[in-house]
């Protein structure tokens, strides 16, 4: 009982699936299936509808170009990987199938469009919108300043190979790995990564910990640091009461203290869940997402 409103046309066919999810949209919500209810509501959002249920009314609005193509991924342009014209188009034809999926959160469809694709030998990097077929590895983060600049011995080019080995390893959902590199990179080369950014900077480790957030002056940091050292392998050690003690001295000068990512802050962290940060804190996570559903996730990112 919704009536359609404003522009653009909606064709005979768009207009009978769309009048059936709003149809089985309302019996949900009926059922009381109000999740069932919401996944409708996220697939008609991703064909560009969207209802107002007070008036009884929803509009849609003009579905995005993707061109010739039907998708707006590029293919890396250092992969020169032979494909013939029939391969070739059905790489296109699935990239173009999997991004409609994901739009109307097909996420089942999507993940299938990316098995095909991985079977013919595609790497997509939903992030960079790219694909590529001959092994390699998309660029993934970029450097910025750090506090460690002055002192970073290390080319650039070790911490770009580092990271080629990391995405590829998640590529092939070898998660055990990239951890482990971004743990090479932090601990024993003082790279913070932050994925979601995509950058990468050289850090100075005060017992295992890093700086994120406002700069501090030089005095400060100087304190921080030295308690960070001293609180470090107490924490190790199982010394919980000498470690949430120093921990304490941190706070009092206003800092705070993330164990489990191994950072530390002039003020107070973004809010998240979880305990006080203190001796006893080190749990780690990942976060690897769908392949249908987005692009790369990191196994720990800047905070």
């Amino acid at each position: 009982d919704y009536e359609y409103v404003g522009l653009p046309e909606v064709g005979a066919s768009q207009l009978l699936a769309i009048n059936g999810l709003i149809a089985a949209r309302l019996e949900a919500k009926l059922d009381r299936k109000f999740g069932e209810a919401d996944s409708l509501l996220s697939q008609l959002g991703g064909m560009g509808v969207s209802l107002r249920d007070r008036e009884k009314t929803w509009t849609c609005r003009p579905p995005k170009d993707f061109g010739p193509l039907g998708h707006d991924y590029e293919r890396a342009a250092d992969d020169d990987t032979p494909f013939d014209e029939a391969t070739l188009a059905k790489i296109n034809e699935l990239l173009a199938q999997r991004l409609q999926a994901k739009l109307t959160r097909a996420f089942d469809e999507a993940d299938g469009c990316m098995d095909e694709l991985q079977a013919i030998g595609v790497f997509v990097n939903d992030k960079l919108r790219g694909w590529r077929a001959d092994g390699g590895a998309f660029p993934t983060h970029a450097r910025i300043e750090g506090d460690g600049d002055a002192a970073w011995p290390y080319a650039d080019e070790a911490v770009l190979a580092l990271l080629a080995e990391r995405s590829i390893a998640k590529r092939d959902a070898d998660y055990e790995t990239a951890d482990a590199i971004s743990t090479k990179l932090r601990d024993e080369m003082c790279v913070a990564l932050d994925d979601k950014r995509g950058t990468w900077r050289a850090v100075t480790l005060s017992g295992g910990h890093f700086r994120v957030g406002p700069r501090v002056e030089s005095g400060l940091a100087d304190k921080v640091a030295s308690i960070l050292e001293r609180r470090e392998p107490l924490r190790l050690a199982g010394d919980y009461d000498a470690a949430d003690a120093l921990q304490d001295e941190l706070q009092e000068l206003g800092i705070t203290v993330d164990s489990r990512l191994r950072t530390w802050r002039l003020g107070a962290a973004p809010t998240r869940s979880g305990g006080r940060g203190g001796g006893r804190s080190g749990s780690s996570g990942r976060g690897r997402g769908r392949r249908g559903r987005g692009g790369e996730s990191g196994s720990w990112r800047q905070r």
